[in-house]
Order: structure tokens, then C-alpha cells, then sequence
């Protein structure tokens, strides 16, 4: 038969084994065993360090209930978030008493939640007390498994993003098989940042040894360096009709490439002509020549004395 315990049961047991007591004490102490103590933690937890044996406590917890002052939260506004989610409480009323806007509530509850999806006030100053340590310990050093397991992907042509990305989907529930892109680059091309092998830079796509530097030229091997310039077109002619000229023979190019596209016949004027007779640098053109643009299909062009440009 299976043991039920109090509502609050468990959230007694993370505040003390969070407060300094071992899971074993903390368990007895809220009536249940130690198997049963062990897994609430695994699902509450966070995935942190506590010291095994009869004195137990986390490994790092946090010195006071106090925050570090300025815009952080201490531990009393976060016991208000999480009576307030007990309470089935809005974010806009949590923040209230607290004097805070809902945003700092909501991102609280989003950052802190453990994997049972229950948002423990305890458990979130201590791992806001951790994230605050400097210099914070890299992942990558020391951690054999994960070390091992990128490596393999690698060697089969993984990339570090698709990496990063079947970690989170495989390991959803254990933060500390979890690691970014970057992290996977530093590792690579700085081997101090982590216990990678060092020859598996040379499996990334672009086979490079060390890392470009932002200020670099990334277009100094580009095919596009020599490339026309828009800056380097030619100037728009002196002449009345320069301006005109040359949106008219941007005009032609792109609807007689359109007619011929669609099967429209197409006039003799364009034929004979087409738009390149529009002399865009000098400005020189046919003053009379108007563009028309038609509720149809396609725009009609006419020139006094020069024939019909499209027909349909």
C-alpha cells in the first residue's frame, strides 16, 4: 500500500535539507524513509550537491536568508511567491505585497521551478546564491561522462549546436548533462576551458584552429568582394528625362520578362528596341514616351509615333 503524506510533506523536507540537515534527518523527520527522501530530492532538488552520511546538508548552500541587496530578491519575497502559487494567485497579485512588478514574479517562477513543476522558495535562494559565485566552475572540466559523449557525436560529424540540442532533448531532467554550443567552442579551440579532445576541432564543418576575432575581415575570401556596387552605378543623366529614363528601363526589363514568361505576345517596338534603348547615363529619351500601368494583367507602354511596346 502506498504511503501518502501531507501536502506539505515535501516542501518541509526541501526546506531542511536546504536549511543544513541531511536527507536522511530531513526524511525521518517528516515521516517518510530514506528511498523516499532520496527521490524527492532528485525531483525537487535541482540536481544539487548534497553530502551524503549522517550530517549531510548541500554542498554550497546559501550564508543567510538575505539577498545581496539592490534588485534581488531574498528569501522571505521568494516564501510570497510561493504561497501566492500555492494560492493559485496571479502574478500581478504575488507581486503586490512584495512591491514588485509581475514580470519579476513570473521570471522567478519560470527560472526556479524544479522538475516535479513545483516552484520551492528554498531551493531558489540557494540557486540564485550559486549562480552569483564567481569565478563559476566550466562545465566541461572534469565532467568525463558529458566529455565522452560529445566526443563520439563529434567523431560521427555532429555539429556543437545539433549537440547541445539532443542533449537538452535526451537528458530534459538532468541539468548537469546539459551544455550549450559555446561552451562545446571554447573547449575546443581553448583546451584550459575544458577536457575535450583537441583534435576535435578538425571535425567542425569549417575545420578551423582557433576562433575568428569579431574585428577580423570575414570578407577578405569573400567571391562577392569584387562584386558591382550600387554605389558604383552609373550617375542618373543631366538631361529633363534622366530620372524617368532610368525607372522606364527598369520598368521594361521587369514586365517584358513577365509577358514573355506568361506566353504574351510581344510588340515589335520592344523587339526592335526593348528597354536598353533608354539611355539611362546621358538621360537622352523619348520625352513623349509615357508609362500607363493597367488594371489587367500586365502594364500597356505607348510612344507617340513608336508603336505599341506590349500587346496582349
Amino acid at each position: 500500500m502506498v504511503k501518502s503524506f501531507p501536502p506539505n510533506a515535501r516542501t518541509e523536507f526541501v526546506d531542511l535539507v536546504c536549511g543544513g540537515m541531511s536527507i536522511l534527518a530531513a526524511a525521518r523527520r517528516v515521516g517518510a524513509t530514506h528511498g523516499t527522501g532520496r527521490n524527492w530530492w532528485a525531483q525537487s532538488g535541482q540536481m544539487m550537491t548534497v553530502s551524503m552520511g549522517a550530517v549531510g546538508g548541500l554542498s554550497d548552500p546559501a550564508p543567510t536568508g538575505e539577498g545581496p541587496g539592490g534588485r534581488a530578491l531574498n528569501l522571505a519575497e521568494r516564501g510570497m511567491i510561493q504561497m501566492g502559487r500555492r494560492g493559485g494567485l496571479s502574478y500581478t497579485k504575488i507581486g503586490e505585497p512584495i512591491g514588485r512588478d509581475k514580470s519579476v514574479a513570473w521570471r522567478e517562477v519560470d527560472r526556479n521551478t524544479s522538475a516535479d513543476g513545483v516552484y520551492y522558495a528554498s531551493v531558489a535562494h540557494t540557486r540564485a546564491h550559486q549562480a552569483r559565485r564567481r569565478p563559476k566552475p566550466l562545465k566541461l572540466v572534469g565532467d568525463e561522462a558529458l566529455c565522452r559523449l560529445i566526443a563520439v557525436w563529434m567523431d560521427d560529424g555532429w555539429s556543437p549546436k545539433l549537440i547541445s540540442a539532443r542533449v537538452a532533448f535526451y537528458f530534459a531532467d538532468d541539468q548537469t548533462m546539459q551544455v550549450s554550443h559555446e561552451t562545446i567552442y571554447q573547449a575546443l579551440y581553448v583546451q584550459t576551458r575544458g577536457s575535450l579532445r583537441a583534435d576535435l576541432a578538425e571535425k567542425l564543418s569549417l575545420k578551423r584552429k582557433q576562433r575568428v576575432p569579431h574585428a577580423a575581415d570575414r570578407h577578405k575570401n569573400s567571391p562577392y568582394k569584387k562584386a558591382f556596387k550600387i554605389s558604383e552605378r552609373p550617375a542618373r543623366g543631366s538631361g529633363p528625362c534622366g530620372a524617368r529614363a532610368l525607372g522606364v528601363s527598369m520598368f521594361l526589363s521587369s514586365r517584358l520578362s513577365a509577358a514573355r514568361r506568361c506566353g504574351f505576345p510581344v510588340g515589335g517596338v520592344v523587339a526592335e528596341h526593348g528597354p536598353d534603348d533608354v539611355d539611362t547615363a546621358s538621360g537622352e529619351c523619348d520625352e513623349r514616351l509615357l508609362v500607363g500601368l493597367s488594371l489587367a494583367a500586365f502594364p500597356v507602354v505607348v510612344g507617340s509615333g513608336r508603336g505599341t511596346v506590349l500587346q496582349a
